[in-house]
C-alpha cells in the first residue's frame, strides 16, 4: 500500500512537470512572441497595471474558475519579473486563503464533517493537532491540498489572524519557487528552472520530519 502511494506521488509530479512544460510552449505560441523572457514580459508590460491586476484577481478567485495555483503561479514567472510575480502570487494566495477560511468558518457545514469517511476524519484530526504547521506547509508545498487543509482548519479553534500568519509563512515559498520555474521555462539557460524545482523538492520533504504526517503519508503495512 505504501509502495503504491509513492508511485502515485511520482506519477503526479511527472504529469505536473509535463503539463507545466507544455503550458510554457503553448503560451509562447498563443502570444505570438519570441521565446525570450524579455520579449514576453515586454509584451505583457504593454497592458500596464491591468495585467498584474488581472493576474492577482485570477489567483485570488482561481477556485471558482477551476484554475490550479501551480499553473497560475508558474505562468506569473513567465509573464512578469520573478520578484514581482512572487510578490503578486504571495498576495493572491493570502487573499484566496483568508477568503476560503472565512467562508468555511462562517458557513460551518457540519453536515459535511458528519458524512466524511473515516479516512477523512483522520485527516481532519491530524490537521487539528497541528493546525499552524499544516496550514503553513500545505500553502508552501504545491502537491498538498490547500483547500482541504483550510476546510479542516476552519473547524479548529485557530483564529483568523493566526491562520493568515500561517498562510503568509507558506505562500512566499510556493509563489517564488513556481515563479522561478516559470522564468526557467522561457530561458532554460538561466538555471531558474532547476533552482525552483530544487526548492519545491526540499520543502516537500519537510512533512517527513513530523512523525504523524510521515505515518499518514507512508503507513506501515
Amino acid at each position: 500500500m505504501a509502495g503504491m502511494r509513492r508511485i502515485q506521488w511520482i506519477l503526479v509530479l511527472l504529469v505536473a512537470t509535463a503539463a507545466v512544460l507544455w503550458l510554457g510552449q503553448w503560451i509562447r505560441d498563443a502570444m505570438g512572441v519570441e521565446g525570450s523572457a524579455e520579449s514576453i514580459r515586454a509584451f505583457v508590460a504593454g497592458f500596464g497595471w491591468q495585467a498584474w491586476a488581472a493576474y492577482l484577481m485570477l489567483i485570488t478567485f482561481r477556485h471558482f474558475l477551476l484554475l490550479p495555483s501551480t499553473i497560475m503561479l508558474t505562468v506569473g514567472g513567465i509573464l512578469f519579473d520573478i520578484g514581482f510575480a512572487g510578490f503578486i502570487g504571495t498576495l493572491g494566495l493570502m487573499c484566496s486563503g483568508v477568503l476560503e477560511f472565512t467562508l468555511f468558518r462562517v458557513a460551518r457545514p457540519q453536515w459535511m464533517i458528519e458524512h466524511l469517511e473515516e479516512r477523512a476524519r483522520g485527516f481532519t484530526s491530524l490537521v487539528e493537532r497541528g493546525a499552524p504547521t499544516a496550514i503553513a506547509l500545505s500553502t508552501a508545498i504545491p502537491p498538498t491540498p490547500m483547500t482541504a487543509v483550510y476546510f479542516a482548519a476552519a473547524f479548529t479553534p485557530i483564529s483568523i489572524a493566526m491562520f493568515a500568519l500561517c498562510v503568509a509563512l507558506g505562500a512566499p515559498v510556493r509563489a517564488y519557487a513556481l515563479s522561478l520555474v516559470g522564468a526557467g521555462l522561457v530561458d532554460p539557460d538561466n538555471g531558474y528552472l532547476l533552482l525552483g524545482i530544487g526548492i519545491l523538492v526540499a520543502i516537500s520533504l519537510v512533512p517527513l520530519l513530523y512523525p504523524p504526517w510521515r505515518e499518514r503519508l507512508f503507513p506501515k503495512a
